[in-house]
């Protein structure tokens, strides 16, 4: 089931296009076109990026009526044609997410999903690729990073993010000024809070390689990514906490 949509994803791509409407009732052809998708993003990569392929079980469900259709076998699921639709059990929390269920490790995408193709596809592969992070030896991890709560903390990681948009607008020498630049201030918030350091890669390693994944395989050039890195730099500080939302930009 799922290695025959991972070889036809980009047909299926071709076959549907533009038309399909990403709003509305979750249907077999909504959740046809995101297995798509994900097959087309995963064929794209070939295993490059982490070596693993992306595209695996997945489950596109509908938070409302806990509609969910499957590209694999679930028990109590009825099939139809070539996917599996049924109802989410109660006890599984709805998200964008990866989870453990019935011996299988599933993507779990929640529908609607964006309708901003990049935006879309960059949701996608990051949550594909939490799907294999263990199996890349990188677990979830539940780091606190309350530092980034504090008016130093936060300080000192809006001038490392300026000095990183800095470095991805500029080439050469400057990149690297500005790239020193970037990393001065993390050892300087690093040294202010101890603990801080080995917070920070937890959670980068858990989130923040996953939005790296989703910029770089959701970005149709290296070019496009640089952008999105950049806005996303340069949105960053208008979160109302960094506390977990540092890792999506510093990823």
């Amino acid at each position: 089931m799922t290695s025959t949509l991972a070889i036809s994803g980009s047909l299926f791509i071709s076959m549907l296009g533009p038309v399909q409407q990403w709003r509305g009732p979750l249907t077999t052809d909504g959740a046809r076109q995101v297995f798509a998708e994900a097959a087309q993003i995963s064929e794209s990569d070939a295993g490059r990026l982490w070596g693993i392929t992306l595209y695996g079980p997945m489950i596109v469900v509908e938070a409302d009526s806990r509609r969910a259709i499957a590209n694999g076998a679930v028990d109590s699921f009825q099939r139809e044609d070539d996917l599996f639709v049924g109802s989410l059990p109660e006890t599984i929390a709805i998200a964008n997410t990866a989870f453990e269920w019935q011996e299988t490790r599933w993507t779990m995408l929640r529908w609607p999903l964006p309708e901003d193709e990049e935006a879309r596809r960059r949701l996608i592969a990051h949550e594909m690729w939490h799907r294999i992070q263990t199996e890349l030896g990188l677990p979830a991890s539940g780091a606190g990073n309350l530092h980034l709560g504090t008016r130093d903390g936060r300080v000192w990681m809006q001038l490392e993010w300026r000095a990183l948009a800095a470095a991805l607008r500029s080439e050469g020498e400057d990149r690297l000024d500005a790239t020193a630049d970037a990393l001065a201030f993390r050892e300087k918030r690093h040294r202010i809070f101890p603990n801080a350091g080995d917070d920070e890669r937890s959670l980068i390693v858990h989130e923040g390689l996953a939005e790296y994944t989703g910029v770089i395989l959701g970005s149709e050039s290296h070019g496009a990514s640089r952008k999105v890195a950049i806005r996303a730099l340069g949105a960053a500080p208008g979160a109302p906490s960094f506390v977990r939302s540092f890792a999506y930009t510093s990823g």
